[in-house]
């Protein structure tokens, strides 16, 4: 069994912060799953956004639903010094671009505005982030 270097300090603190990200994730779509029109007109939204929410494809959900679930999968896995992470992290980026497309193609930036944008990006930024550290874990033999 080869002995694997130390994790950087960053690098542990940026996988942790990422998981607990992804967690909020699950937790998100969790609190979706099964929302009507009025739920989200109840919390907010406008009519012709809720409708738009509460009607969204499946394949849509499915792919944030993945997004999330890979980078939790992937955290835990680069935490536990185990193998997979990179590969989890690269799916986790797959699901996630295929939300963003799903999300331009169905209308939902237009009618949700810039915040939605902003935070889709955002979330793929840190599944980027967190694919490039597992990648640099990889090549410095502290994740097999």
């Amino acid at each position: 069994m080869t002995e694997r270097k130390k994790a950087p300090l960053w690098f542990s603190v940026t996988i942790m912060l990422g998981l607990l990200w992804n967690v909020f994730g699950v937790i998100q779509f969790l609190g979706g799953m099964g929302r009507t029109a009025d739920d989200y007109v109840s919390q907010g939204m406008t009519a012709a956004q809720a409708a738009l929410m509460a009607n969204q494809p499946r394949w849509l959900e499915a792919a944030f639903a993945l997004g999330v679930l890979f980078g939790v999968i992937g955290c835990i896995r680069v935490l536990q010094r185990a193998q997979g992470g990179v590969v989890r992290f690269a799916l986790s980026v797959v699901a996630l671009c295929v939300m963003i497309a799903g999300n331009a193609a169905y209308g939902l930036f237009a009618v949700m505005g810039p915040e939605r944008l902003a935070t889709m990006l955002f979330t793929l930024m840190v599944a980027l982030i967190l694919l490039g550290c597992a990648a640099y874990a990889r090549r410095h033999d502290i994740i097999p």
